[in-house]
């Protein structure tokens, strides 16, 4: 489902309250973070009206409880959407909650193991609409010199739908494979309610000093389909002064379709600057066989840090296009981040979005 399709939904009463879970009792949190965001839904020529949407987040991450790291999030979105016929506007509210947590211990020859976990959900307040929500459980180790992660989720909606408030989380590069899952459900509309439930694995081997190996993979059931994704890279540091090498090949299925890609890329690690990196990519998907190209970019500026992100993968559809402005920079004892972004969405409509970002250390 579209996020401006989502805006569209009637909001429900909020049954989810889940930083009470946090039992603050803990001696001190790391991080504080304020974010707010202004959005624009643009819809393709053939459908009517825009949506607009404000959205506030709050959270907090490393607080320490029964020596576990916890983290917790608030989420408040108001949406002016049209209403009906004419251009008279409706008002509707989202409420959002969750939390995630972080708990090291030794477990038999596996050695040192980190169990994480989460849950977050949203609703509002109409007629007829219903709670969002979505948790994971996990665990990542080490086997001999192979790094694993393994997690199993479920939840009724795509988790940019209930997490927008969520701090980065620690397996952010084993759900990298996810986001082929989370854009396909996207584009094929599946209906805000409808549950689904899988796992995702991912896997990282360095077999020599300069030669990495990443392994992605997530599988989901969603309405009694089996939807499948992986990603399979790697990277060899130091082709050229300061340049890193990179293959990759992505792999998707999702409703008897099947897309298939390959792409390589260079990664640019200067010692004091910010990395960039670029990748090309040909593609095979419904719209056949297409290129497409990836690219990050960042520079530094006196005491500000600018970045620039752009993805383009038309073979997955037309709609699969993003792009990103950013400008991170210290103020009064804190890092202040601000994004423009546009992004692509079913049916050849299109996201615009404003964000500021505030986080301190405390």
């Amino acid at each position: 489902m579209t996020r401006a399709r989502a805006w569209g939904c009637r909001p429900a009463l909020l049954a989810l309250v889940t930083l009470a879970l946090l039992g603050w009792g803990g001696t001190s949190a790391q991080r504080l973070s304020v974010s707010f965001g202004f959005g624009e839904a643009h819809p393709a020529p053939e459908l009517v009206g825009r949506a607009a949407s404000a959205t506030l987040n709050a959270g907090v991450s490393g607080w320490r409880v029964a020596r576990s790291d916890v983290d917790g999030w608030l989420m408040a979105e108001l949406v002016a959407a049209p209403n009906g016929a004419g251009d008279d506007l409706g008002l509707a509210g989202r409420f959002g909650a969750g939390t995630a947590w972080r708990h090291a211990t030794t477990f038999g020859p596996l050695g040192n193991v980190l169990f994480e976990g989460g849950v977050s959900g949203s609703g509002g307040a109409g007629e007829g609409s219903e709670l969002l929500a979505r948790g994971w459980l996990g665990a990542r180790g080490t086997v001999a010199n192979v790094a694993l992660r393994l997690a199993a989720e479920a939840g009724n909606a795509a988790p940019q739908q209930v997490e927008p408030g969520r701090p980065p989380p620690p397996d952010a590069g084993a759900r990298e494979a996810l986001r082929e899952l989370d854009a396909l459900r996207a584009r094929e509309l599946t209906p805000t309610g409808s549950w689904d439930g899988g796992l995702r694995l991912a896997a990282t081997y360095r077999p020599e000093r300069e030669l990495t190996l990443d392994l992605g993979a997530a599988g989901r059931l969603v309405e009694g389909d089996l939807h499948l994704a992986a990603r399979l890279s790697s990277r060899r540091a130091r082709v050229a002064p300061e340049v890193d090498g990179w293959l990759g090949l992505d792999a998707s299925t999702y409703r008897g379709r099947r897309e298939l890609a390959v792409g390589v890329g260079l990664f640019h690690v200067p010692r004091r600057a910010p990395s960039s990196w670029l990748r090309v990519w040909l593609g095979s998907g419904s719209a056949g066989v297409l290129p497409g190209v990836e690219a990050s970019g960042a520079h530094r500026w006196g005491p500000a840090d600018l970045s620039v992100q752009a993805s383009w993968r038309p073979w997955l559809a037309p709609s699969a296009w993003r792009t990103e402005l950013g400008v991170d920079h210290a103020w009064a004892g804190a890092r202040v981040h601000w994004s423009l972004s546009a992004t692509g969405e079913a049916r050849g409509s299109s996201l615009w979005r404003l964000t500021f970002r505030w986080e301190r250390d405390l």
